[in-house]
């Protein structure tokens, strides 16, 4: 176990680095941003916390303060300035975006859906939905952030708010370390994937992204605690991780870690099913947990 720790705590300090070296499509801010459109490459879809330059950073024509990205490719939460934002911009920004939360639901999603993407200007004030305080985001820190987030999300498909103002909803719900996510919104009319990635981003520099993998891989049985209650604990402890390529072989090495220390019954049935996706073999363990714990006790 303590192996695997090691592993997670050596890939949590890399992802916090950025390369130096403009890749191919990119500009290389001492150089001349001239006649180059740096969208024209493939996109870079490698995840937030792992991100390397993309959109070409620092525009030349514009103060450094109201450029869309920073120099190291980051979105400049800071700016003043409004994008009309170009449909490569904004697929790669949504694959990004999925790429960190897989549940999220983007345009395309809610097109084939049938949702309503845009609202009547003059008839916005009809939209109303039903977001409980409990889902506010006050703390950078709050690793419930993900389950927050869904409940958001799955409020504002129930009340049929049009797509284009689910950041304008959202931004009701930012407090605290997340004001100045609220004012991006507010400034710049951000889109939903572009407000996402800007709280994303905010947590990453609170250093949130990593922190359940390793409260996940830290996880044990408090004293005299029950095989059902740790496996309920396991799978929540789960479903809080950030859904990161980086992870996914790092993670099922810690949850067999744990289950063959703290469950042995439980890994003694579900090893035979290892193939599962993580996700499935998390619920099994989670299902024989329970069977175990209405076995008489000889």
């Amino acid at each position: 176990m303590e192996n695997t720790l090691a592993v997670i705590l050596e890939k949590s300090e890399r992802l916090g680095k950025t390369a130096v070296e403009p890749e191919k499509g990119e500009t290389d801010v001492n150089e001349s941003n001239d006649c180059v459109d740096s969208t024209e490459d493939e996109p870079n879809t490698r995840g937030i916390l792992n991100k390397n330059k993309i959109y070409g950073g620092y525009n030349g024509d514009l103060n450094p303060d109201d450029s869309e990205r920073n120099f190291d490719g980051s979105l400049n939460i800071y700016r003043m300035a409004q994008f009309l934002e170009k449909q490569q911009t904004k697929n790669e920004s949504e694959r990004f975006v999925k790429s960190i939360w897989p549940e999220v639901r983007i345009e395309s999603d809610l097109k084939r859906k049938g949702i309503q993407i845009k609202g009547l200007p003059d008839g916005a004030h009809k939209f109303k939905v039903y977001l409980d305080n409990s889902w506010k985001l006050v703390q950078a820190s709050d690793v419930s952030f993900f389950y927050k987030l869904r409940q958001i999300q799955r409020a504002l498909i129930q009340a049929t708010i049009p797509y284009d103002l689910w950041p304008v909803k959202f931004s009701l719900m930012l407090e605290g370390d997340f004001q100045i996510i609220q004012k991006f919104i507010d400034n710049t009319v951000a889109s939903w994937p572009q407000a996402l990635e800007a709280t994303f981003q905010l947590m990453d520099w609170h250093g949130t992204m990593r922190r359940p993998v390793l409260q996940f891989a830290r996880l044990s049985p408090f004293q005299s605690e029950g095989y059902v209650n740790f496996a309920w604990r396991l799978r929540t402890a789960f479903q809080e991780l950030p859904r990161q390529p980086h992870f996914d072989s790092a993670i099922r090495d810690m949850l067999f870690e744990t289950v063959k220390t703290y469950m042995p019954s439980d890994w003694s049935t579900i090893q035979s099913k290892i193939r599962m996706p993580t996700a499935q073999l998390v619920e099994k363990i989670v299902i024989q947990a329970g069977i175990i714990a209405q076995m008489p006790v000889e």
